[in-house]
C-alpha cells in the first residue's frame, strides 16, 4: 500500500528517509489534501529508471516486430548463445559484483521465464533451453524429445 503523508512531515527527515529506504516505494506527499509531491530513495530511483529501459527496450522491440511482422529462427538464435569463456578471471560473485538490486530483478526474471515457459509447454510450443553439463543450449520439445544447437 502506498504511503501518503502531508507536507508538514517532511519536518521530520529522518523519518521520511527510513520510510522511503524501507518500503522500496515511492512516498506521496500532499499539500492541502491533494497530492504535490513524490519523493523516493535513490535505489527506488535507479530501479524505477532501469525498468523504464527495459520496457522501453521491450517496446522497441515489439514494434519492429509489428512493423516487419519477422520473427527469428529458434534455431538460429540458439546457435548464436553459444557458451563463450571469459578472456579474464571473475574474482567476485555476481551479488558482490552487482548488489541486491540485480539479484532481486534476476529472481523477478527468472519468476516471469517460468511462467512463460509453462504457458508456452500448455500451448504446445517448444521450449528453449540451456544444459549446463554439456554447455549448450537446446529446444525441448512437448512430446518431450530435445534438439540441440550442436545437432
Amino acid at each position: 500500500m502506498p504511503q501518503i503523508r502531508p507536507i508538514t512531515d517532511l519536518r521530520n527527515t529522518n523519518e521520511i528517509s527510513e520510510i522511503c529506504n524501507s518500503k522500496k516505494e515511492p512516498v506521496f506527499i500532499t499539500k492541502n489534501g491533494y497530492g504535490d509531491l513524490v519523493i523516493m530513495s535513490i535505489a527506488t530511483y535507479e530501479s524505477i529508471l532501469e525498468f523504464g529501459t527495459i520496457d522501453s527496450a521491450i517496446a522497441k522491440v515489439e514494434s519492429e516486430y509489428l512493423a516487419s511482422n519477422k520473427l527469428h529462427d529458434a534455431k538460429e538464435a540458439l546457435q548464436s548463445l553459444k557458451r563463450k569463456e571469459l578472456p579474464f578471471e571473475v574474482k567476485q560473485s555476481r551479488e558482490e559484483l552487482l548488489g541486491d538490486r540485480v539479484a532481486e530483478m534476476e529472481r523477478q526474471f527468472q519468476r516471469a521465464a517460468s511462467e512463460t515457459i509453462k504457458h508456452d509447454q500448455s500451448a504446445g510450443y517448444p521450449i528453449a533451453l540451456y544444459d549446463k553439463v554439456k554447455k549448450c543450449p537446446y529446444l525441448e520439445y512437448p512430446d518431450g524429445r530435445c534438439e540441440y544447437a550442436d545437432d
